[in-house]
């Protein structure tokens, strides 16, 4: 893997990561910021329309994997309501035999105050960003902070498993995160990587 601030996670991956976004959620409808598990764990789950989208998703990993591969996932998901929905839905159309495992560290972003915020709020924290980022003002959780967070999950069920399919089911801000540190970006432009991901698309995180 290209060399990083962090250092969490060595070169050398003994299993296969791939990442997604749930799928549409009440929360982007209304288009509000949700980050507190207060109000994340068991409100603002997907819409009709985003359990369609994870239904597509699991068609989509099995054109990506063959069905070896697919009886290898491991799905590990946010244990927000809209990932956990995702997670199961995805769970069930593939007729995974591994339990899914909830993970508080995959997790949204910390949005401080911007909580039940209108969305467009993350401009402003995303120019934040680029200028530095330790920055963790509004009591908004920095990127240094979240890519740490996300490069020990890796790291930790790296070290657990071994020649399995690892797929992460988080939230927007933290899966374009953890893709930015596998191309080797540094945190403060973590936004610039790509465009911004879209409900229930799927990366491989490429071990570099």
């Amino acid at each position: 893997m290209a060399s990083n601030s962090t250092g969490a996670v060595s070169s050398g991956l003994r299993n296969r990561f791939f990442i997604i976004r749930h799928g549409l959620a009440e929360s982007n409808v209304k288009g509000v910021l949700v980050s507190d598990p207060a109000n994340g764990v068991d409100g603002y789950g997907l819409t009709d329309e985003g359990k369609e989208q994870a239904k597509q998703a699991a068609v989509q990993f099995r054109s990506l994997l063959s069905d070896k591969e697919i009886n290898k996932i491991q799905l590990v998901s946010s244990d927000f309501l809209r990932t956990r929905q995702t997670a199961e839905i995805l769970h069930s159309e593939l007729q995974l035999k591994r339990p899914i495992k909830f993970e508080p560290r995959i997790r949204e972003r910390g949005l401080g105050s911007l909580e039940l915020t209108p969305v467009s709020n993350v401009h402003d924290m995303w120019k934040s960003d680029e200028l530095d980022p330790t920055s963790a003002i509004n009591g908004v959780e920095s990127v240094s902070s979240m890519t740490l967070r996300l490069t020990r999950v890796i790291k930790d069920y790296d070290t657990e498993y071994e020649d399995l399919v690892i797929v992460l089911v988080s939230h927007g801000d933290p899966c374009q995160c953890i893709h930015s540190f596998f191309i080797g970006l540094p945190p403060n432009e973590f936004r610039a990587s790509n465009r911004m991901y879209g409900n229930c698309e799927i990366r491989e995180l490429i071990d570099k």
